[in-house]
Protein backbone atom coordinates (compact mmCIF):
# COMPACT_ATOMS: atom_id res chain seq x y z
CA UNK A 1 0.00 0.00 0.00
CA UNK A 2 1.12 3.47 -1.09
CA UNK A 3 -0.93 6.82 0.43
CA UNK A 4 -1.71 9.52 -2.10
CA UNK A 5 -3.51 11.20 0.53
CA UNK A 6 -2.88 11.38 4.40
CA UNK A 7 -4.63 12.38 7.42
CA UNK A 8 -2.38 12.94 10.55
CA UNK A 9 -5.07 13.13 13.31
CA UNK A 10 -3.41 14.21 16.49
CA UNK A 11 -0.01 15.65 14.09
CA UNK A 12 1.78 16.78 17.45
CA UNK A 13 5.17 18.15 15.54
CA UNK A 14 4.48 16.65 12.52
CA UNK A 15 7.20 13.94 12.51
CA UNK A 16 5.04 11.62 10.61
CA UNK A 17 3.50 14.00 8.56
CA UNK A 18 6.56 14.90 7.03
CA UNK A 19 7.46 11.18 6.62
CA UNK A 20 4.45 10.97 4.92
CA UNK A 21 5.05 13.71 2.65
CA UNK A 22 8.49 12.94 1.87
CA UNK A 23 7.05 9.55 0.83
CA UNK A 24 4.81 11.39 -1.93
CA UNK A 25 2.02 11.63 -0.52
CA UNK A 26 -0.36 14.85 -0.12
CA UNK A 27 -0.83 15.35 3.81
CA UNK A 28 -3.52 16.98 5.85
CA UNK A 29 -2.06 16.95 9.43
CA UNK A 30 -4.43 18.26 12.12
CA UNK A 31 -3.88 19.30 15.97
CA UNK A 32 -5.35 21.53 18.64
CA UNK A 33 -2.18 23.40 19.30
CA UNK A 34 -1.37 26.21 17.41
CA UNK A 35 2.03 26.27 18.38
CA UNK A 36 2.75 22.65 17.29
CA UNK A 37 0.85 23.22 14.02
CA UNK A 38 3.11 26.55 13.52
CA UNK A 39 5.65 24.59 13.58
CA UNK A 40 4.85 21.94 10.95
CA UNK A 41 3.72 24.67 8.52
CA UNK A 42 7.30 26.31 9.16
CA UNK A 43 9.10 22.64 8.71
CA UNK A 44 6.38 22.12 5.48
CA UNK A 45 7.50 25.25 3.62
CA UNK A 46 10.97 25.37 4.55
CA UNK A 47 11.13 21.69 3.03
CA UNK A 48 9.19 22.47 0.49
CA UNK A 49 6.63 19.56 1.63
CA UNK A 50 3.06 18.76 0.70
CA UNK A 51 1.55 19.21 3.98
CA UNK A 52 -1.30 21.22 4.90
CA UNK A 53 -1.41 21.73 9.24
CA UNK A 54 -4.73 22.92 10.54
CA UNK A 55 -5.55 23.93 14.22
CA UNK A 56 -8.66 21.61 14.06
CA UNK A 57 -10.33 19.74 17.51
CA UNK A 58 -11.65 16.11 16.13
CA UNK A 59 -14.07 16.15 19.23
CA UNK A 60 -15.14 19.54 17.96
CA UNK A 61 -14.58 19.83 13.96
CA UNK A 62 -15.21 23.06 12.59
CA UNK A 63 -19.18 23.40 11.43
CA UNK A 64 -20.60 24.43 7.99
CA UNK A 65 -20.36 28.11 7.50
CA UNK A 66 -21.59 30.77 5.30
CA UNK A 67 -24.54 31.71 3.89
CA UNK A 68 -27.46 29.31 5.00
CA UNK A 69 -23.97 27.00 6.11
CA UNK A 70 -23.44 26.27 2.09
CA UNK A 71 -20.42 28.32 1.53
CA UNK A 72 -18.89 26.09 3.07
CA UNK A 73 -18.89 22.52 4.20
CA UNK A 74 -18.03 21.55 7.75
CA UNK A 75 -14.82 19.80 8.06
CA UNK A 76 -15.85 16.13 8.09
CA UNK A 77 -18.31 16.81 5.05
CA UNK A 78 -15.30 17.32 3.40
CA UNK A 79 -12.74 14.94 4.67
CA UNK A 80 -15.25 12.15 4.30
CA UNK A 81 -14.00 9.53 2.26
CA UNK A 82 -10.89 11.72 1.24
CA UNK A 83 -7.79 10.07 2.96
CA UNK A 84 -6.65 6.68 1.75
CA UNK A 85 -4.62 6.48 5.43
CA UNK A 86 -5.28 7.70 8.54
CA UNK A 87 -2.34 8.14 11.24
CA UNK A 88 -3.73 8.16 14.64
CA UNK A 89 -0.97 8.43 16.59
CA UNK A 90 -1.20 8.90 20.51
CA UNK A 91 -5.06 10.47 20.18
CA UNK A 92 -6.91 7.82 20.80
CA UNK A 93 -6.67 7.69 24.69
CA UNK A 94 -7.10 11.70 24.51
CA UNK A 95 -10.41 11.13 22.80
CA UNK A 96 -11.57 8.16 25.05
CA UNK A 97 -10.53 9.85 28.06
CA UNK A 98 -10.50 13.63 27.93
CA UNK A 99 -13.16 13.84 25.57
CA UNK A 100 -15.31 10.96 26.61
CA UNK A 101 -16.14 9.58 23.14
CA UNK A 102 -16.99 5.79 23.16
CA UNK A 103 -14.36 3.64 21.57
CA UNK A 104 -17.34 2.44 18.94
CA UNK A 105 -18.05 6.28 17.57
CA UNK A 106 -14.08 6.59 16.88
CA UNK A 107 -13.63 3.45 15.01
CA UNK A 108 -16.67 4.70 12.75
CA UNK A 109 -15.38 8.05 12.32
CA UNK A 110 -12.08 6.52 11.40
CA UNK A 111 -14.11 4.74 8.67
CA UNK A 112 -15.94 6.96 7.23
CA UNK A 113 -12.82 9.33 6.93
CA UNK A 114 -10.31 6.42 5.15
CA UNK A 115 -10.80 4.28 1.92
CA UNK A 116 -7.67 1.99 2.97
CA UNK A 117 -5.54 2.32 5.72
CA UNK A 118 -5.41 3.42 9.44
CA UNK A 119 -2.24 2.98 11.62
CA UNK A 120 -3.94 3.52 15.05
CA UNK A 121 -1.85 3.55 18.71
CA UNK A 122 -3.88 1.73 21.17
CA UNK A 123 -2.79 2.86 24.66
CA UNK A 124 -3.05 0.50 27.31
CA UNK A 125 -5.38 2.23 30.60
CA UNK A 126 -2.37 1.00 32.56
CA UNK A 127 0.01 3.44 30.82
CA UNK A 128 1.25 6.14 32.58
CA UNK A 129 0.16 9.08 30.17
CA UNK A 130 -3.61 7.06 30.40
CA UNK A 131 -3.35 7.05 34.11
CA UNK A 132 -2.45 11.09 34.29
CA UNK A 133 -5.47 11.71 31.94
CA UNK A 134 -7.93 9.52 33.94
CA UNK A 135 -6.87 11.57 37.07
CA UNK A 136 -7.81 8.40 39.32
CA UNK A 137 -10.83 7.64 37.60
CA UNK A 138 -9.40 4.76 35.98
CA UNK A 139 -12.18 2.81 37.02
CA UNK A 140 -13.92 4.31 34.23
CA UNK A 141 -11.79 2.46 31.71
CA UNK A 142 -11.06 -0.46 33.46
CA UNK A 143 -13.25 -2.58 30.72
CA UNK A 144 -10.70 -1.36 27.91
CA UNK A 145 -8.78 -4.39 27.12
CA UNK A 146 -6.65 -4.84 23.77
CA UNK A 147 -9.28 -7.52 23.42
CA UNK A 148 -12.20 -5.20 23.01
CA UNK A 149 -10.14 -2.57 21.48
CA UNK A 150 -9.61 -5.50 19.04
CA UNK A 151 -13.09 -6.03 18.57
CA UNK A 152 -14.45 -2.45 17.88
CA UNK A 153 -12.10 -2.47 15.11
CA UNK A 154 -12.84 -5.58 13.70
CA UNK A 155 -16.27 -4.11 13.29
CA UNK A 156 -15.36 -1.97 10.48
CA UNK A 157 -11.19 -3.05 9.56
CA UNK A 158 -9.47 -5.92 9.07
CA UNK A 159 -6.54 -5.89 11.02
CA UNK A 160 -3.86 -6.30 8.49
CA UNK A 161 -0.39 -5.98 11.28
CA UNK A 162 0.09 -4.86 14.96
CA UNK A 163 3.34 -4.87 17.05
CA UNK A 164 3.84 -3.58 20.57
CA UNK A 165 6.06 -0.27 20.92
CA UNK A 166 9.31 -1.24 22.60
CA UNK A 167 9.62 -0.25 26.45
CA UNK A 168 5.92 0.93 26.57
CA UNK A 169 2.56 -0.64 27.51
CA UNK A 170 1.49 1.30 23.67
CA UNK A 171 0.22 -1.65 20.59
CA UNK A 172 0.51 -0.01 16.94
CA UNK A 173 -2.23 -1.29 14.66
CA UNK A 174 -2.57 -1.64 11.03
CA UNK A 175 -6.08 -1.52 10.38
CA UNK A 176 -7.54 -2.08 6.54
CA UNK A 177 -10.88 -1.39 4.58
CA UNK A 178 -12.44 -4.87 4.09
CA UNK A 179 -12.99 -3.51 0.71
CA UNK A 180 -9.86 -1.76 -0.01
CA UNK A 181 -7.67 -4.64 1.53
CA UNK A 182 -8.63 -7.70 -0.96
Amino acid sequence: MRARRVLDIGANTGHFSALAAKAGAAVVALDLDPVCVGAIWQRAQAERLDLLPLVLNLARPTPAVGWRNREWPAFLERANGAFDCLLMLAVLHHLLVTERIPLDEVIDLAAELTTDAVVLEFVDPADEMFRQLTRGRDHLHAALTPAVFEASCQRRFLIADAADVPGSRRRLYLLRNPTAAA
